[in-house]
């Protein structure tokens, strides 16, 4: 035991010697989990009757953000989200939440609805029947647009994966970033699949089915949209589960605050746009 000790103390007085950083410590231990929903701005959610369970359970028993911001186009604000840039030639070598992650040991997945294998980088895949628009596109899969990623087929693979059918008795990562196909995300009507030709009613279904589950395992959930019909137009952002009351916070916010809640809320240095904004509290 003595050993131990000394050995402790002496790497100690190293560190300290050299001027080595001590990594930060997460501030908080609650497993997190981002879903991101396509194209409806706040004021056609919020009391919307086609969303009953984001109105009368996310919102209700959750904290809304009420003046969160989304940028404009969907690559860009899947970038902003995870590294704080909107550019997708800067992408490749930008750090993001992902690698992030990874260096600091804490676990982490990016589920993708309809990818077609793990660390797919292709384009898209399969088609909404009877139009022309892909279940699964690229452009909201942002881990994939980083070389620190990609370049390491096996981390990737392990990370970066098609979503599982159901999450009962699964349990969760500390961080999951989750993405819906372009049916069940509200990005384009799917009434043979879904069963109705309203696509908030349709993302609101698969949200009931999904997120009660995540919740039951101890995460905090954070539902936001990339964006609404306009640049810089006001989307819901609500947070829902362990660690969150009631309530609506005015503060605002945009897509860097997510980055930066979530960089603070695992201890992790701020990055790009993340940098300046003011953090989403998370959870």
């Amino acid at each position: 035991m003595r050993k131990r000790s000394f050995a402790i103390g002496a790497v100690l007085v190293l560190t300290l010697a050299l001027g080595w950083p001590a990594a930060p410590a997460p501030a908080t231990s609650t497993k997190i989990v981002v879903i991101v929903m396509e194209n409806m701005p706040y004021s056609k959610i919020v009391g919307s009757s086609s969303a009953p369970f984001i109105n009368n359970t996310m919102i209700a028993d959750g904290v809304l953000a009420t003046n969160y911001v989304g940028f404009s186009g969907s690559v860009h604000d899947y970038l902003a989200m995870t590294s704080g840039i909107t550019s997708e030639t800067l992408a490749p070598s930008s750090e993001n939440i992902f690698h992030q992650l990874q260096s600091a040991g804490t676990s982490w997945v990016e589920y993708e609805q309809s990818m077609p294998s793990r660390c797919s980088l292709t384009a898209s895949a399969g088609l909404i029947p009877g139009t022309n628009v892909p279940l699964y596109s690229k452009k909201h899969n942002p881990a994939v647009y980083y070389n620190d990623i990609t370049q390491n087929a096996k981390l990737c693979k392990a990370h970066v994966q098609p979503m599982p059918s159901s999450f009962a008795g699964l349990t969760l990562r500390s961080f999951t970033y989750l993405v819906p196909n372009q049916c069940w995300d509200m990005h384009t009507s799917c009434s043979a699949i879904s069963g109705t030709a309203n696509e908030i009613r349709t993302g609101d279904d698969w949200l009931a089915a999904h997120v009660p589950d995540l919740v039951a395992d101890g995460a905090t959930v954070v539902l936001t949209w990339d964006e609404g019909n306009k640049t810089s137009e006001n989307i819901v952002t609500v947070k829902y589960g362990a660690g969150e009351s009631s309530g609506s916070d005015a503060t605002s916010y945009n897509h860097y605050s997510l980055l930066a809640g979530l960089e603070d809320a695992f201890g992790r240095a701020r990055v790009n746009g993340a940098q300046g904004a003011t953090a989403l509290p998370i959870p």
